[in-house]
This record gives structure tokens, C-alpha cells and sequence, in this order.
């Protein structure tokens, strides 16, 4: 009896056994951010995903004990509102001590009403539309003329056309445009106008909390501004070797820039709030990826010990705009040059006096956004649709 009592004991523990030697399944964690903390004997394995998925299967059918989400083609406000679908990481001490210091735009969106924990912000982002001030100089303009919504900067590119009408010979241009090579010369001002344009008309319904759309007269009427205006930058606008020479006045993305010194071109009191119109509310977007733990993973206590190793290790690259309390020094890319982070710019970013909102590329979720976006873009900016019939087709693509 004692014999088959200490064999059905043994065949008891066989699943934990099993479960402790099993690997922790990663479902879109690259290998270098898998810390193993003070385990070493850790194993991994990937799991496989389309990219392109939806994200609720791969939380829900995949399997996985964690999964990273990528704020930028993802929209995690969606999936952090369904509690059931999450463990709660609010258990973990050293989870609740990270993200009491990280910035008040991270812990609003991991943290329910309730205080529980829906997922951990490994990193972030601010996507802004930037003044560069060497330009801005140069060209006799001053903090105080910097554009206060997508209205005032579409006012303020008119007055730079009628400059350049009066006098060719100016010592600034728009922007680089470089990064917006459409294929279509003609093109390029709009583009890089447009994104802008498409950016904040969405971070505002986004932030109202209404269902988004590009078919309204006020959207219609900024796009038929945009091509307007980038048409005549086009034909005026200095080209050639001799105008790349020149500073530029505006950043040629929605990009805040490599957190660092204090005399960085594009800071956020040089940025244009995302807003159509001065009366609405000045946004900036903010992008962040997060680790979230599915409600089902098989290896819960292992997986929560991974994010507690990850939220450790977190680089300083990632860390400067995540945590409220990050230091200003010199800080080292591995393998690379040195980098000061001036306490101007962190003073600049945490008092930033607008509102920092979380919000995904409403085109960049699936391949058929990506691609109908750009589509329609171009043919809009070359005239072959008119603003109404492009404001419905993004609307399709949204729907």
C-alpha cells in the first residue's frame, strides 16, 4: 500500500515537473530583450505569428506565456480594456515600483480603474512635428512664431510662399524631404504635409473617444489647404546642390528626436501641437510597446518573473522617455558614442503643458491600410481625386 501510495504521489508531480522544465513561450520578444535574470537555466522558445494578425489571436489561440505589442500597428486601448483576456501583474512588487515612476502617460494606460495591471510599457515614444531651430534663426523667426495647430502652419507655409515670391533668396528652406521620396517630385511637400494632417485629425477622435472619420468639412477643407500650399512650396521652394546647403525650418518627421543634449534642433517647446484648429485641445502622440501575460499562459509565476527581469534591463535609450524620474548624465550606446541627457530637455518633456495620448497608426494595422493610405495620397496630391472622394476612401480604410 505505502508502495502505491508513494507511486500515485510521484505521478502527481509529474505535470509540475513537466511545467517547471518546459520552456517560457514568446510570442513576438525578440532574443536580445529576454533577460534571464539571476537564472540563467531559463529556456525560451518563439512562437510563431503573422505580423499582420490580429492581436486577440495571438493572445488568445497562440499558446503563449507572453506577448509583446507593438503600440504602433496595434491598438492596445482596445485590448487593455478586456480585463479577461490579461493576467493581473499588479501582484509583482518590483511591476507596481517601475511603473510608480515611469510617466503618468504609461501608468494611465496599463492601469485599470480597479488598480489592477494590465501590462507593462517597455518603451515609448513622443511623435512630434518639430521646428529645427537653426533654421528658424536664420531665418528671422523666433519662438513665438512657431505654428500652435495644423491652421496656423498651413497660415504660416502661405506667408513663406509669398516671402519667397518677394525674394528667391532666402536663408532657409521648408524641410529636407529626403525621407518623403514618393516616387513624384510634385508629390513630396504634400506627403510630408499630409502626414501631419492625418495624424492629428485622428489623435483628436481618438482622444475624444468617438469613432474616427475623414469625411467632415473640416478634414476636407485642410486637405484641399495642404495640396494647395504644398504646390506652391513645390514651385518656389529652392532646389538643387546648392538649397541641401541650407538649414531647414521644419523636422522632415513626426519624430521627437534622440533624447539628449540641451541644444537639440527639435524640442517639444519648438513643436506644433497635433490639433486642426486652436480651439481644440494640444495633443502629442505617444507610441509604446508593452508585455502583456494571456489570462490562460500555461507558465503564469515564470512569465511574471520574465517582465519582472525585463522592466530591470531596460536600456537608457528606452528608459529616458518612459520614467519620470530618469537622471540627466552621460549615457553610452553599446558599442557606440556617448550621450548627454540635458536636464532642459527633460524638464521640457515632463512639463510639456499639453496632453501626452497613446494611440496606434490607424493605418498601419493591417498591410491594406499601409498600402490604400498611400495610394490614395498620391492620387489626391495629383489631383486625380478630389479632397471629398479622398476623405471617403481613408474612411474605408478605417471602417
Amino acid at each position: 500500500m505505502k508502495r502505491m501510495l508513494a507511486w500515485l504521489f510521484a505521478l502527481s508531480l509529474l505535470p509540475t515537473l513537466a511545467a517547471a522544465d518546459a520552456p517560457l513561450h514568446l510570442l513576438g520578444v525578440e532574443e536580445s530583450a529576454t533577460p534571464r535574470g539571476d537564472d540563467p537555466s531559463i529556456r525560451y522558445e518563439q512562437v510563431d505569428f503573422d505580423v499582420w494578425g490580429d492581436p486577440m489571436v495571438w493572445i488568445t489561440e497562440k499558446s503563449a506565456d507572453v506577448v509583446y505589442l507593438n503600440g504602433r500597428g496595434v491598438d492596445l486601448q482596445e485590448i487593455l480594456a478586456q480585463p479577461e483576456l490579461l493576467l493581473d501583474l499588479s501582484s509583482s512588487d518590483i511591476i507596481r515600483d517601475h511603473l510608480s515612476r515611469m510617466m503618468p502617460w504609461a501608468q494611465e494606460l496599463v492601469t485599470a480603474p480597479d488598480g489592477s495591471i494590465r501590462a507593462l510599457p517597455v518603451s515609448g515614444s513622443v511623435r512630434c512635428f518639430s521646428v529645427r531651430r537653426d533654421g528658424w534663426t536664420a531665418a528671422g523667426f523666433t519662438e513665438a512664431d512657431i505654428p500652435q495647430s495644423y491652421e496656423e502652419l498651413l497660415n504660416f507655409l502661405e506667408s513663406w510662399c509669398d516671402r519667397l515670391e518677394q525674394d528667391p533668396e532666402q536663408p532657409a528652406r521648408v524641410c529636407d524631404l529626403a525621407y518623403w521620396n514618393t516616387g513624384t517630385a510634385s508629390c513630396n511637400h504634400g506627403y510630408w504635409l499630409m502626414e501631419l494632417l492625418l495624424t492629428s485629425h485622428a489623435l483628436q477622435y481618438h482622444y475624444a473617444g468617438i469613432p474616427l472619420q475623414f469625411d467632415t468639412p473640416e478634414f476636407i477643407e485642410a486637405a484641399r489647404r495642404t495640396r494647395e500650399v504644398a504646390q506652391r512650396l513645390y514651385r518656389l521652394e529652392p532646389r538643387g546642390s546648392q538649397a541641401e546647403k541650407l538649414p531647414v525650418l521644419f523636422h522632415n518627421a513626426l519624430n521627437m528626436g534622440r533624447p539628449g543634449n540641451d541644444d537639440l534642433d527639435y524640442e517639444l517647446s519648438y513643436a506644433v501641437p497635433m490639433r486642426l484648429t486652436c480651439d481644440q485641445p494640444p495633443l502629442m502622440l505617444v507610441q509604446t510597446h508593452v508585455l502583456v501575460i494571456p489570462a490562460d499562459a500555461a507558465q503564469p509565476e515564470a512569465a511574471l518573473r520574465f517582465l519582472e527581469n525585463r522592466v530591470q534591463s531596460i536600456p537608457w535609450f528606452s528608459a529616458a522617455e518612459l520614467y519620470a524620474d530618469f537622471a540627466p548624465g552621460q549615457y553610452q550606446y553599446e558599442g557606440g558614442w556617448p550621450v548627454y541627457i540635458g536636464a532642459g530637455w527633460l524638464a521640457e518633456y515632463h512639463g510639456w503643458d499639453g496632453v501626452y495620448q497613446c494611440a496606434t497608426n490607424v493605418f498601419g494595422t493591417n498591410r491594406r491600410g499601409v498600402t490604400g493610405k498611400e495610394k490614395y495620397t498620391l492620387q489626391f496630391l495629383k489631383e486625380e481625386i478630389n479632397a471629398e472622394k479622398f476623405a471617403r476612401r481613408l474612411d474605408g480604410l478605417v471602417e
